[in-house]
């Protein structure tokens, strides 16, 4: 940036040597007395528009009334409307441009930046993009776009000082084109729709487990139908970890795929994500000895299967916390599973038991005591 402080103090004796007053020099200038004030002060630049009319009204340069500054024969030019010969007559540094680029029009940037990028300066602008304007920054990277510039190198940096639909051509245009890059660290820039194409693009190279991370920033429907697509190859042991991002349709089939390669040990990660009918049929494929807690299990089927698991389980001997399971099981389960209790002399209180079985069974309870 330029010396605020500097160029201040030297209008003001440009001004005084020139025996005008603040006001006169306001009124020369079509500025209120304070904006004279705030320049001279060092509190702000003028305009670059109004640097033409300070330099002629004290018969000087632009770059003298910088005080020769970095950048400030950039300024010159630029405010003389010479941005192309500026550009042709002598290189300018990408840290000269960023200098300058504050005290810039929004036209005047443009073309600024369109004759360096235009030139040998892009790789260098694509180098400082994030430092640039975002307005500066999206120039350049179209520039970058329409020479067909490789740009995974910049990523994810520069998706940071560009718009979102940018975004999207950037990282859709290095995907096709088969650059690498990480895109977890890029995904979050993209829009939903251009992440889902992104995921569909992993899926078709292969390289679909690498979507895992990157469920929470595409749409539910996608991500259903890539990872049916995904699970046909196997990798059930991923189940648990993209089961939260799909609609609870596409979750039940992803399960149903998956039936006969689920072990036990996973089922309390995955039956809260899929419908109760889903849930008996997983349970129904599964062997008894390979579920560890049947507790745990229970509060997401119905209670048919709960009553056929907690009968299964007593045939097989399994041990049961019975104020666990016997909310769940009707009552006619629930008495069976107390006279088992009873007959092999399993401890339990009546009090946690006595809201689940049947008055017939709570009679021949006290009877026996």
């Amino acid at each position: 940036m330029f010396e605020m402080l500097k160029i201040g103090k030297l209008i003001a004796e440009l001004r005084e040597k020139a025996s005008l007053s603040q006001e006169d020099m306001a009124g020369k200038l079509e500025v209120s007395q304070a904006t004279v004030a705030s320049w001279e002060q060092g509190l702000t630049m003028p305009d670059i528009s109004y640097l033409p009319l300070l330099a002629d009204l004290f018969g000087i340069t632009i770059d003298e009334l910088l005080g020769r500054q970095q950048g400030s024969h950039i300024i010159s030019q630029v405010a003389a409307g010479h941005v192309a010969e500026l550009v042709q007559e002598q290189p300018i540094s990408v840290a000269e441009f960023r200098h300058v680029e504050p005290l810039l029009k929004p036209k005047q940037l443009e073309e600024l930046s369109d004759a360096l990028a235009g030139g040998d300066h892009l790789s260098d602008l694509l180098d400082s993009v994030t430092s640039l304007s975002r307005k500066a920054a999206e120039r350049v990277v179209r520039h970058a776009i329409s020479r067909d510039i490789p740009i995974a190198e910049y990523l994810p940096e520069l998706l940071c000082n560009i718009n979102r639909d940018l975004a999207d051509e950037v990282l859709l245009g290095a995907m096709e084109r088969g650059e690498d890059f990480d895109i977890e660290e890029c995904i979050p820039f993209v829009s939903r729709a251009t992440a889902d194409k992104l995921v569909r693009l992993l899926i078709e190279q292969d390289r679909g487990e690498e979507m895992v991370d990157l469920l929470p920033f595409i749409s539910r429907e996608a991500a259903g139908e890539l990872l049916a697509r995904f699970f046909d190859s196997g990798h059930t042991e991923l189940l648990p970890e993209v089961l939260p991002f799909v609609s609870r349709e596409a979750a039940d089939e992803l399960v149903r795929q998956s039936f006969g390669k689920i072990d036990g040990d996973n089922l309390s990660e995955i039956l809260p994500f899929i419908s109760r009918a889903c849930a008996d049929e997983l349970i129904q494929s599964i062997d008894l000895k390979e579920i560890d807690t049947i507790a745990e299990i229970i509060p997401f089927i119905s209670r048919d299967a709960v009553g056929e698991l907690l009968l299964k389980a007593l045939e097989a001997g399994e041990e049961l916390a019975l104020e666990a399971v016997l909310p769940f099981a009707g009552k006619g389960i629930a008495d069976q599973l107390i006279a088992n209790a009873l007959e092999k002399n399993i401890p339990f209180k009546i009090k946690d038991v006595l809201p689940f079985i049947s008055e017939d069974l709570l009679d021949k309870i006290l009877s026996s005591r």
